[in-house]
């Protein structure tokens, strides 16, 4: 199978090359001229250069592209910015920029005659458990994009992945080193709801199961379970020996931080760290809806099994 991965520099568009040159499918990887490509040469990866700011010379490229490649089998939109010091910009990138690249890609028929086109989007355009709608411009603009998908005549099926985790993975880590220390910090009620999947299903969910699915399904990105904080706090735990302490920090001291912060953020134009709306996000109970289509037939990586392959990684390049 020819599989194009737009997005492929980051953190889960590295997993999704990984699989999917594991798999023997002929792969390109879609990346901006500033993105790191060092993993895409040890994998023997083409890298296919596109220039989002002109809608002409991202024309010519796809042309260039399908010109050297031909039509592709699947195609992975993996391509998006989670957090941004200008909210224009994530609808911009996460909204625009994808209509344009899907309308580029109908168009000079990119996509062969039973061929996917998959959007990676987000949990977070779905939101939290109990509200069923976003609470964060990211969740937004990636709702947008969602939409006018589904609006077009191009064969496109949405997956919503939740907490993704797995080796690489920046943001796990800083909760890892914090267990090392015996400290489980908490934002939210100790009775919130959560849900993960292992980066690796979800590269083997995005290239094997969803091209697979109808056509304008939305699949629900979990390993189909609900977790406490402490469940999952436990589990770390449990990889790196230790037993920590979980110790609340209520709202009503982060939330006048997450204001401030991002007050002098703007004052310094800057990124802020915690916004007030991360800060709503984070406490959110995250769990399987109803109406959420999960995915079916599905193996799953245990969490305390994914976790344990994470802290190996953290341990061998020296993070941990």
């Amino acid at each position: 199978m020819k599989v194009l991965v737009i997005g492929a520099s980051g953190f889960i568009g590295t997993h999704i090359v990984k699989y999917a040159v594991s798999q023997k499918h002929q792969v390109v990887a879609g990346v901006r001229k500033s993105s790191s490509t060092d993993h895409l040469h040890e994998l023997q990866v083409p890298a296919a250069v596109f220039s989002y700011d002109s809608d002409e010379l991202l024309s010519q490229e796809i042309a260039q592209l399908k010109q050297l490649y031909g039509k592709f089998d699947l195609i992975i939109h993996n391509a998006g910015l989670t957090k941004a010091f200008d909210p224009k910009k994530l609808f911009t990138t996460n909204q625009l920029l994808t209509v344009k690249m899907a309308e580029l890609v109908e168009k000079q028929e990119l996509l062969s005659a039973k061929g996917k086109f998959v959007y990676v989007s987000s949990l977070a355009a779905r939101g939290p458990y109990g509200v069923l709608k976003p609470v964060t411009n990211y969740g937004r603009s990636k709702l947008l994009a969602e939409e006018q998908l589904l609006k077009m005549s191009l064969p496109v099926v949405i997956v919503r992945p939740t907490a993704v985790f797995g080796p690489g993975d920046a943001a796990f880590l800083k909760l890892f080193k914090a267990i090392k220390m015996n400290i489980a910090p908490l934002l939210a009620k100790p009775t919130q709801q959560l849900t993960f999947i292992f980066a690796r299903d979800l590269a083997r969910l995005l290239v094997d199961y969803a091209p697979a699915q109808p056509d304008k399904t939305i699949i629900a990105a979990t390993d189909g379970k609900n977790y406490s904080p402490g469940e999952l706090y436990s589990c770390i735990g449990d990889c790196i020996a230790k037993k920590p302490v979980t110790i609340r920090i209520p709202s009503f001291i982060m939330m006048p931080y997450a204001h401030a912060n991002e007050f002098f953020a703007k004052i310094f134009k800057g990124q802020p760290v915690l916004t007030p709306e991360k800060m709503n996000e984070l406490t959110a109970d995250w769990g399987i809806a109803e109406g959420d289509i999960t995915p079916k037939d599905f193996i799953f990586t245990s969490l305390s099994d994914a976790l344990k392959e994470s802290a190996e990684h953290y341990r061998q390049n020296g993070l941990l």
